[in-house]
């Protein structure tokens, strides 16, 4: 969670919040180094794609991310999910807004240094 200043963001955790297009598709990246070095030195690129039904998350660069992607909300999920997947295993804490079409998972413990699959059926 972003916060007022770099070293209070570097100690929190990350969430992410998807808002898919009416075709269940959505794009996004993030930047991220150490905040602080100039010239900025190794940095990491976060690359989000949505599409129906899956959240991928990819990671490029040398760049050491310590915090974790605790919650991912996806906006725009028009049917309850049966199932919440990360990585092919069950998410036990999740829960759906019928009337915003809101998915959130929540104790994810996601490590931002490896490629990502968050999925619901």
């Amino acid at each position: 969670m972003p916060a007022y200043t770099i070293e209070e963001t570097q100690r929190g955790p990350y969430s992410l919040l998807a808002s898919q297009s009416a075709d269940g598709h959505a794009f996004g990246s993030a930047y991220i180094d150490d905040g602080m070095s100039y010239p900025p030195g190794p940095s990491k690129n976060l690359t989000f794609s949505v599409t129906r039904n899956q959240v991928a998350i990819s990671s490029h660069g040398s760049f050491h991310v310590k915090q974790r992607l605790r919650e991912i909300t996806v906006l725009g999920v028009v049917s309850e999910p049966q199932t919440v997947f990360l990585d092919g295993k069950r998410v036990a804490e999740w829960h759906y807004v019928p009337l915003k079409h809101k998915l959130v998972a929540q104790a994810l413990n996601i490590d931002l240094n490896f490629h990502v699959t968050f999925e619901w059926m």
